[in-house]
């Protein structure tokens, strides 16, 4: 319906969010299945309205308004995908409002408000590959091990060797911390993949040594 009916679709996966709404206390969505088809839904819902060529501004509003507005959590960390949903005049949008939004916190950078906005940008400026952004924004809050792996599978296809430079960086970071991050262990084997793609199998094989 998206292809022959987009202005049509839209409205059914609006009644289909509102149903998910009127049905949500009514069951047990401790799998978490019924909150992902909530937001199937979401992004369905955005196709549909780039489809039928409605403004990438109201699009980008009305989906921030539900993520303000998010009693079931169905929204919870739907950034990565919405990015992914929005085309490139859709991402923009969304991307200018967030970044509003971030400017306006910025006063405050410990308040849940400006932690908010700086993932949602990460996710943004990841789905647009834009290196360069997702850099000074890292920089900017505070450089992750998470964000070193981000820009090194960014860059892993066309640029091995800076990639490795960032995979030692937030390896460093990871090492500097209390408890190891989650990103840790995916850095450890995507250094051993990217040594392996330069041609350095010897120091792949000595890391996964020393891993074990």
């Amino acid at each position: 319906m998206i292809t022959t009916d987009p202005a049509r679709a839209v409205e059914r996966y609006e009644t289909f969010l509102a149903g998910c709404h009127a049905k949500a206390d009514e069951l047990d969505d401790s799998s978490g299945s019924f909150g992902q088809f909530a937001q199937d839904i979401i992004c369905g819902w955005i196709k549909a309205r780039q489809a039928s060529g409605a403004a990438p501004d109201k699009t980008a509003s009305t989906l921030l308004g539900w993520m303000d507005n998010d009693p079931y959590a169905f929204c919870y960390e739907i950034e990565k995908d919405a990015a992914a949903a929005f085309n490139k005049a859709g991402l923009a949008a969304f991307e200018r409002q967030i970044r509003a939004r971030f400017e306006t916190a910025s006063d405050d950078p410990s308040s849940w408000e400006y932690r908010r906005a700086s993932g949602i940008l990460r996710a943004i400026y990841c789905a647009q590959r834009d290196i360069q952004a997702y850099v000074a924004l890292s920089e900017q809050t505070g450089l992750k091990p998470e964000d070193c792996l981000t820009v090194a599978r960014l860059l892993a296809t066309q640029k091995p060797g800076e990639a490795l430079a960032w995979v030692e960086r937030g390896r460093g970071l990871d090492r500097e911390m209390q408890l190891r991050s989650t990103a840790g262990y995916d850095l450890d084997k995507l250094q051993r993949e990217l040594l392996t793609k330069l041609g350095r199998q010897g120091e792949a094989l000595e890391a996964a040594w020393a891993d074990f």
